[in-house]
C-alpha cells in the first residue's frame, strides 16, 4: 500500500545490505529454518507470513521485538490482538506494526478498493483496509499497552503485502492508495483459460502458503505441459468451484523459474457459492 503510515522494513541502504546478507546466510544454512517452521502448528497463510517476519526480526540486530501477537482483553472479552510492537535500536523509537498479507482480484477496471475481491469473494480491500486503520492500528493506544511497554509514544504502522490480479480481458486500472510499483498478476474465467496459457511455459498449480514465494524448481518433473494443465483444470472445475492459482515457469540457468502467475476462477465468479 502507499499510505504515509506504511512501514518500511529497510531503514537505509546499509540496513538493507545487512538484511540481504542475513537472508543469504539463512538460505545457505536452511536446516535450522526448516526445523523452526516444521515445529509450528498449522496456521493460516497470513499468520505464517507473520511468523516469517518475526523470524527475521529476531535475528536482525537493528530491532528488538517487545510484543508479538498480544491479545488485549477487557472484562474477559478480547477486543483485539496486536501483531508486533518493536523498538528500532538505532533511533530508539517504538513502533506498532499491523501485518497483513492479501491477494485481491479486480472485478472491474476501476480504482475503487471495494472492487478488489479476495479469491474466495468473501472480503474486499476496502473493508480490510478500513478495519486495519480504524481498529487494528488503534490498539497500541490502549492503556494496558502503555503499562506493558513503558511509553505511550508508539507509532502505529501498516505493513500490508501481497499481490493484485487484473482480469485479462479488461483494462488494468491501478487501485486507490496502492503502491504503483507493486507486483501484479492476472486472472481469467475457466471458459477463457486458453487466453492465459502459453506453450513456451510449463505449469504448476500452487496452494497456500506457497502463494507467498516465487516458484523456482530444479527440474520440470512436477510441471505440466499446456495440454496437461488444460485437462487437469477442466477436470477440476467439473466438480469444484474454488479458485486456482496457476504459475507458468520456464527453464533458466538457475532451474525452472516462475515467469507468470494468475488465478483461474469458476465461470460466474464471484456470484457463486464457493466450497471454502
Amino acid at each position: 500500500m502507499d499510505y504515509p503510515f506504511c512501514a518500511n522494513y529497510f531503514r537505509d541502504d546499509t540496513h538493507k545490505d545487512s538484511v540481504n546478507k542475513l537472508l543469504a546466510e539463512l538460505d545457505a544454512n536452511s536446516e535450522a529454518v526448516h526445523a523452526h517452521f516444521d515445529g509450528l502448528r498449522h496456521m493460516p497463510m497470513g499468520k505464517y507470513f507473520e511468523q516469517l517476519l518475526l523470524y527475521i526480526f529476531d535475528r536482525d540486530p537493528r530491532f528488538e521485538v517487545l510484543l508479538a501477537n498480544h491479545q488485549i482483553i477487557e472484562d474477559k472479552t478480547t477486543i483485539g490482538e496486536i501483531d508486533i510492537i518493536l523498538r528500532d535500536l538505532k533511533s530508539n523509537t517504538v513502533e506498532h506494526w499491523e501485518i497483513c498479507l492479501k491477494f485481491y482480484l479486480q472485478t472491474e477496471p476501476s480504482s475503487e478498493q471495494g472492487l478488489m475481491l479476495g479469491p474466495g469473494a468473501k472480503d474486499n480491500m476496502e473493508r480490510k483496509v478500513s478495519k486495519l486503520i480504524g481498529h487494528q492500528m488503534q490498539l497500541s493506544k490502549h492503556p494496558s499497552i502503555k503499562n506493558l511497554i513503558g511509553t505511550e509514544n508508539i507509532e502505529s504502522k501498516l505493513f500490508m503485502k501481497g499481490q493484485l490480479f487484473y482480469h485479462l480481458g479488461q483494462k488494468e486500472v491501478i487501485t486507490q492508495n496502492v503502491n504503483p510499483g507493486s507486483e501484479t498478476g492476472y486472472w481469467c474465467f475457466h471458459s477463457s483459460l486458453k487466453t492465459m496459457l502459453d506453450k513456451k511455459h510449463k505449469y504448476l498449480i500452487i496452494s497456500k502458503p506457497n502463494w507467498i514465494e516465487k516458484q523456482l524448481l530444479e527440474s520440470d518433473t512436477e510441471l505440466d505441459s499446456l495440454s496437461e494443465i488444460t485437462n487437469k483444470i477442466n477436470v477440476y472445475f467439473n466438480t469444484e468451484s474454488n479458485t486456482l492459482l496457476l504459475v507458468g515457469l520456464s527453464e533458466t540457468p538457475n532451474g525452472w523459474e516462475e515467469q507468470t502467475r494468475g488465478f483461474v476462477v469458476a465461470d460466474g465468479w464471484p456470484n457463486i457459492t464457493l466450497n471454502n
